[in-house]
């Protein structure tokens, strides 16, 4: 737990001298931190017995909820988690930010694959058999059922296109 308490401060803060003891301070004032460090060590535990007591702790005292075989990427950010819901079979890319009330789940037996860089605002609803590409922003109150493309923003119910990012590369 240590271990991944470190690596998500210098990853979010970038601050390496007393990391550890930064780290700890952060964990206990910084609520969305905290919810960040325990999805990272939910992830890389693979004893059942600890994911669950994970997911249950993140369920009764923060609001969220996550499936037990979900991915999520190296770095996630909740920026706000209360109301978060991530289904059993969803896969995140790394680097991804969500914001509080986002759904991403099934539809059809089948989950959404979220592409890294990925910025998902409040209140989103992702379902279903469907790919998120990299960079993309899914605005705020967004019901998502179709592809998204990469550097593309999309928004309104149903999701449709309203912007394309363009790229530096």
């Amino acid at each position: 737990m240590l271990s991944v308490l470190k690596e998500e401060f210098v990853y979010h803060y970038g601050n390496k001298r007393l990391v550890l003891l930064r780290s700890l301070l952060c964990y206990f004032r910084v609520l969305n931190f905290r919810v960040v460090v325990l999805i990272c060590y939910m992830q890389k535990t693979r004893r059942l017995h600890e994911k669950k007591r994970i997911k249950k702790k993140l369920k009764l005292k923060y609001g969220v909820d996550i499936g037990l075989n979900t991915k999520i990427g190296l770095h996630p950010w909740v920026e706000h988690y209360y109301g978060l819901v991530l289904g059993d079979g969803v896969v995140i890319g790394d680097q991804c930010t969500l914001y509080q009330g986002v759904t991403l789940g099934q539809r059809k037996n089948k989950y959404p694959v979220v592409g890294n860089n990925v910025i998902v605002y409040p209140n989103s609803i992702i379902l279903g058999d469907i790919q998120i590409g990299d960079n993309a922003i899914i605005l705020a109150g967004s019901v998502v059922l179709k592809d998204v493309l990469p550097y593309s923003i999309v928004g309104g119910n149903p999701a449709v296109v309203k912007k394309m990012i363009i790229s530096n590369v």
